[in-house]
Parts: structure tokens; C-alpha cells; sequence
């Protein structure tokens, strides 16, 4: 098919979807330094609009009443929607229909769904401009569409898909938007009383076996172990005897140096992990806006990303210390946390 029209604001743009009708489809594509861009497709009309431009043009949004193909809705919905727009009319996510038809976990780009559905690639080698890029794209995901179509049908998905997967996609997208409260006071105070507790520890290791030893190296860690302290090796790797965590901790019980060691571990990749980095994803007013992926895992549980909150640590002092930031957004609100645990899937597997 042809190039995408350019549309360069938000003006233009309003003016072009205004007429629009039928069935569409769009996607978003990268547009190099400027951005990503919208490309839509719609009443043999292409278009092509800079996603932030796209944002700006609440109204024309709303106008969009007709069936719409959005390939990755909820990246469109975050990047080239007004922030709470709820889609209009009849939506649905080529990409959440790649995914569940196919039942394995992890976002699928255009380029790999076309791979797995059309058996070709989707677009060209970047030459043309973004215009052209654009109407590459359209023109793969307009082929896309009725194959997912007759492969949702083949594996009776369609209910799924219209029931669970398609409304959850402007809640995620509105959860994103919204954002968490983060207390970066709080983590920057436990992280300084952890580093003063790794400067001790390192002291207190290094008095014991010598200056230049690192902690964090499983080389060095297993020959002054084993070596110089001669306590018993218990697995052999590839590479040598390990050091993993149940290895220190069994060997805690014969010296105190493996459990200052694991101490250190622990304390550095929380450090590393949660306390230093989480504050520098939250924009101006504190909060921290994490990627919600409802296709991240094959079990179809709700995962996270940029950053990855799924993993927060529990236990411990210091795992409460860092759970305790995540602060409710203003007076009057709580946080609610709510798990199911390992026992009740076992009862549902056995009464199904």
C-alpha cells in the first residue's frame, strides 16, 4: 500500500479522523528523534500523526465510534491518547489475540506476529522516511487481522478476549497513568543506614582474610572458604565449588565469615535493586509509573515493568522498610493488598 499521509499537529490530525468511517486499524511506529507516531488507517485514508500531537486531540478521539484494530491498545492508549480515555465503539488488540492463540507468555511485536501468522516481516529495511515506515506497518497489520480473526475462532478465544483480555486494557492503561506514591525520603534513610552497614561488614571480613577481597565475587569468595578457611565444599559447578545462598547458609552454622558474607549479598542487591534506583523512575510529583503487562506471563497473571514491582521483597526488615514507601496517594486513601497463595490453586486443580 502507499505511504502514510504526515499529519504534523495535533489541528491536523482532529481534521483528518473527523472524517473518517468503517472499520480502521492503527499502530504505533517509531518515528526516530521525534518520537513514536501514529499510524492509522481508515476509509482508504492513511495517516500518520506524532503521538504526542496525537494526545493533545481529546475531541477527535472521542469521534472514533466506528471498529477499530489497535495493535498494542494499551501502548496507545498511554503514548497517542488523552490521559483517561476510555475507547468508544468496538475495539480490539491484534497483540492480545497473537498471544492468547498462540499461549505463551510476553508481549509480540507487529514484526514477530507477522512472522508467526503471515509467515513474512512486517516492513521494510527503514528507507523511505517514517511515512513509509508507517504504511509498511498498516499494511501488515491490515493483512494481520483476518488471520487472527480466523485463529481466534479456530481456538475459541473470542470470548476470552472480548470478556477478560479487551476491557482490562483501559484500566491497566489508566493504573499506569495514575501511578504509585513513592516516599523517596524513606528509602534514601534506609539506604544510608545500609551502606554504613556494608562498609562494616566489609571491614569486619576483610580484618579476617586480608585486604583486595571482593565479596561479590564467587571466585574469591570460594577459595578463602575452602582454601584459606578450609571448611567443606558441598557442590561442585562448572567453574568451580559453589557459593550460592543455601551453601553459605549451611556453612554459617561452622564459621560466622559465610554469614556476613550472604549478609552482604543480600543487603547489595536490595541496595542496588530497590532503594537507589526506585526513586529515579518517579516523575515530579512523587509518583512512580511502572508498565502494568497483562500478556507478561504464561499463566496470565498481571506482571510489571520499568520498573519491576512484582518482585518487591517481603520479608525481612529491611524488605518492610522498602514495601512501607509505597505510600497511598492522599488522606483518606489506603493501600489494599490482596494474594492468593500456593494452597488454594491446589484445591482449584483438584476440583477441576
Amino acid at each position: 500500500g502507499p505511504p502514510a499521509e504526515a499529519c504534523r499537529d495535533a489541528g491536523a490530525f482532529g481534521e483528518a479522523v473527523r472524517g473518517m468511517s468503517g472499520r480502521g486499524c492503527m499502530v504505533l511506529v517509531p518515528g526516530g528523534e521525534g518520537g513514536d507516531l501514529l499510524a492509522l488507517s481508515c476509509g482508504g485514508r492513511r495517516l500518520a500523526v506524532p503521538a504526542r500531537e496525537a494526545a493533545r486531540a481529546a475531541d477527535s478521539w472521542k469521534s472514533m465510534a466506528g471498529t477499530w484494530d489497535a495493535f498494542d491498545l494499551k501502548s496507545i492508549l498511554r503514548t497517542a491518547a488523552p490521559e483517561g480515555f476510555v475507547p468508544p465503539g468496538t475495539w480490539s488488540d491484534p497483540m492480545l489475540a497473537a498471544v492468547v492463540v498462540r499461549g505463551r507468555g510476553g508481549r509480540m511485536t507487529l514484526r514477530e506476529a507477522a512472522r508467526d501468522f503471515l509467515g513474512r516481516e512486517a516492513g521494510g529495511d527503514g528507507e523511505g522516511g517514517p511515512e513509509v515506515a508507517a504504511g509498511l506497518a498498516l499494511d501488515a497489520l491490515s493483512a494481520l487481522v483476518p488471520a487472527l480473526e480466523a485463529e481466534t475462532a479456530r481456538e475459541d478465544a473470542g470470548r476470552l478476549l472480548r470478556e477478560v483480555e479487551m476491557p482490562l486494557v483501559p484500566v491497566l492503561a489508566r493504573m499506569e497513568a495514575l501511578g504509585v506514591r513513592l516516599d523517596a525520603s524513606a528509602l534514601k534513610s534506609a539506604g544510608g543506614e545500609m551502606r554504613e552497614r556494608l562498609a562494616t561488614i566489609e571491614r569486619e571480613v576483610r580484618a579476617a582474610v586480608g585486604p583486595g577481597f571482593n565479596l561479590l565475587s564467587p571466585r574469591q569468595v570460594a577459595e578463602v572458604l575452602f582454601g584459606k578457611l578450609k571448611l567443606p565444599a558441598r557442590r561442585r559447578t562448572k567453574t568451580g565449588y559453589s557459593t550460592d545462598e543455601a551453601v553459605l547458609e549451611e556453612l554459617a552454622a561452622l564459621n560466622p565469615l559465610p554469614g556476613l558474607i550472604l549478609e552482604f549479598r543480600r543487603l547489595s542487591k536490595l541496595l542496588g535493586t530497590y532503594l537507589e534506583p526506585l526513586p529515579g523512575f518517579c516523575d515530579a510529583e512523587g509518583l512512580l509509573h511502572t508498565s502494568y503487562n497483562q500478556v507478561g506471563a504464561a499463566t496470565g497473571r498481571i506482571s510489571s515493568s520499568d520498573p519491576n514491582l512484582q518482585n518487591v521483597p517481603v520479608r525481612g526488615e529491611t524488605g518492610l522498610r522498602i514495601r512501607r514507601a509505597f505510600v497511598p496517594r492522599g488522606r483518606g486513601l489506603l493501600l489494599l493488598s490482596a494474594d492468593y497463595s500456593q494452597i488454594e490453586l491446589r484445591i482449584l486443580a483438584h476440583l477441576a
